[in-house]
């Protein structure tokens, strides 16, 4: 009788440890969709931005090869179109060091503790 009890609890433990790594498995999958779909949902933003607002590429452009001075200039300073740019232009750089530090994040000893990585499209 002790065998048998001995022999469904190895089961049931066994079953239960397999029940465990399925769910964390699932989850990190989840958690690993989740962040990829918050991070392309930004970057349709940004997207949805140059559609509505052809004026930023077109001034960034054309200003492309300016020296660091000309962007200090009274004149470019009084222009809305320049801090529209400006604006744009920081998002980026926001949205790629967002990706890089979520990369990063994942990567490295006990990775498996660390949040999912992101799904590569």
């Amino acid at each position: 009788m002790e065998e048998a009890k001995l022999y469904w609890t190895i089961v049931v433990a066994i079953i239960s440890a397999g029940w465990v790594l399925a769910v964390f498995i699932r989850d990190r999958v989840t958690q690993s969709i989740e962040r990829t779909s918050a991070i392309t949902s930004h970057l349709l933003e940004i997207d949805k931005l140059i559609i509505d607002n052809p004026d930023i590429p077109k001034y960034l452009s054309k200003t492309a090869m300016q020296n660091e001075q000309y962007f200090r200039s009274e004149a470019v300073l009084e222009e809305d179109i320049f801090f529209k740019a400006k604006t744009y232009v920081y998002r980026q750089l926001n949205s790629f060091d967002e990706i890089l530090s979520t990369s990063s994040e994942t990567t490295g000893r006990l990775s498996f503790l660390k949040p999912p990585s992101m799904i590569e499209m």
